[in-house]
Formats: C-alpha cells, structure tokens, sequence
C-alpha cells in the first residue's frame, strides 16, 4: 500500500502548497508594487499572510506524514497513514483517502504546526519564533474581529515570516513550496533585515540618552522572582539596570566516556529594559546590539525536571 499513500500524500502536500500560494503570491503583489495600504487593506494583507503561512506550515508536514496535520482522524485512517508498509492490499483504504483529501478530519492549530516544524528544522527555532508567536496574536483578530490601526512593522514583519518560511521549506523541499522566491523577495528581505538594523542602532541611542537621566531605581535594581522557562533575568547592557530576556530553555544531553551528560540552555530571542526602555524583538537584533543569545541554565536543572515532566 506504500505506493497509495505515497499519491495520497503527495496530492494533500500538493494542494496545500496550492493553496498556500493563492493567498501569498496576491499580497507579495501588492505590496510590491503599491504604497502602503491603509487600515482595513492591511487586516486582510495580515489575515491572508497568517493563512498563507498556516498552509505552508502543513504542506511541509504533510509532505513528511499526513498524520502530522489532521488532529481527529479514525483509527483506520491513522494506522495506514503510519504504516503504510504494513497495510495489506485488502485493506478497504479509499473511503478514508477521500475524506483526507477533502479535509473532512480537523488539522492541528497553527501553535501545534509550528512546533511540529521546529522538530524538522531546529535550526530556526530561536530566529523564527518571536515571528511566529506575532502571526499567532495577529490571526484571530485579522481573520475574525478587528486589528484596528495596524503598525508598519506589525505587517512587514508577517510578511518577514511568510517570506522566510517559504524560502526554508524551498531549500528542502522545493515541491512543497508556495512559490519559488525571486529578485523582489530577495530584495524585500535585506531591505527589511537593514531597517531592523537602523532601528536597533536608534532604539540603543534613544536607551542611552535616557539612561543619562536615570536615578538608582530600586525597583529596576534588583532582580525580578524568579524567571519561567520563556523568560531569564539579566542586567541591561545600557543601564545596567534588570531586565528581562525572552526565549526558551530546552535539555540537551551528550555522551562522554559512556556516561550521558545533561546541560540546560536558555536560547534567547528578545530583549526588554523597562528601565531605559531598550526593546529587541529577535535574534537578530540581540546580536547588532551585541547581546549573548544563549545562556547556561544547568543549575535550574533539577527545577526544571520538578516543573516540565
């Protein structure tokens, strides 16, 4: 049955890659070639963004295993798509690959697509996630209430994500991708990845300026309770003040000699001084201002197992 669920997945991964691409290819388009659109345009650009985003997502996963993308599927369904090898020919498969095709069964949320992709691209987990976790906040509202005045850097940087996403998923993958990127993507994302340069270089100005005016601020001065797994307490390299980077930690374990060692690591990806008002909102931009992007947790290491297993 290898050979059916081969088609049947190529043909879910195809027209989701489709898909993808109707909603993304429109807004590259448009913005592209037109000025800035006001508020209401902008909801939409962001709402068709988060969903052309979506829908790469689970090409990409689908491509892998379709199981990675329908949450409520039945047993049948399940077990031949997870053991497809295993399947004899008797097996009455159809009625179950018609209803895949048709989407019949739910799919998992964009959260559970984006780390289900963080285990086939690791790599980008700490560049891409404040990205993803803006399209997570945004498509709600875009796609079922209002966003009302929408920010420049809030639609720029959805189009950052669908625009890297794409290009991620072509360089391993190029069927699965919603488009193949070109001149113009190419030059969008340095055009933007400079901007983010300048304004890093502003925002560390404009933190400087106001830390020249800054009192000892107690309330600044000592440390925060102590720190979640997402965030971790560290001294401002402006004020010198507390405040507070996000990120994630995660276990790693190697073995040495026979013998398994575990350390832990807090990957950062964005940074917040309340104090002098210093704010970056990615990897990127902790390195321009010359901030570490990770730190050794291993003494939070017991505490961890305590509150994550």
């Amino acid at each position: 049955m290898s050979d059916r669920y081969d088609s049947l997945k190529r043909r879910l991964s195809g027209d989701l890659a489709a898909a993808a691409g109707a909603y993304l290819v429109p807004v590259f388009t448009r913005l592209y070639r037109e000025p800035r659109p006001g508020d209401a345009e902008a909801q939409a650009l962001v709402g068709n963004l988060c969903v052309g985003a979506e829908l790469q997502l689970k090409a990409f996963l689908a491509s892998a295993n379709p199981a990675l993308i329908f949450k409520d599927m039945p047993p049948e369904a399940r077990a031949f798509l997870l053991a497809p090898d295993e399947t004899p020919a008797s097996f009455n498969w159809r009625p179950f690959a018609l209803d895949l095709r048709d989407f019949a069964y739910d799919t998992v949320s964009l959260e559970d697509a984006v780390k289900a992709f963080y285990v086939f691209f690791p790599e980008f987990r700490q560049a891409l996630r404040p990205y993803f976790k803006l399209a997570v906040e945004l498509r709600k509202p875009a796609l079922h209430g209002s966003l009302g005045p929408v920010r420049k850097d809030e639609l720029d940087r959805t189009v950052y994500l669908a625009l890297s996403l794409v290009q991620v998923v072509a360089s391993r993958r190029k069927e699965c991708a919603a488009f193949v990127p070109g001149d113009q993507d190419r030059r969008f994302a340095a055009a933007f990845e400079a901007a983010c340069a300048r304004q890093v270089k502003e925002r560390v100005t404009a933190a400087r300026q106001k830390a020249s005016t800054l009192k000892v601020d107690i309330a600044f001065n000592a440390a925060g309770p102590p720190e979640g797994w997402e965030t971790l307490d560290t001294r401002c390299p402006i004020c010198k003040n507390w405040a507070v980077l996000g990120g994630t930690t995660d276990i790693h374990c190697e073995e040495k000699a026979g013998v398994e060692h575990e350390s832990l690591e807090f990957r950062a990806d964005s940074f917040t001084c309340d104090a002098c008002g210093l704010l970056l909102e990615d990897v990127g931009e902790l390195k321009l201002a010359d901030l570490p992007v990770a730190y050794d947790r291993s003494e939070d290491l017991e505490r961890w197992r305590d509150e994550t297993r």
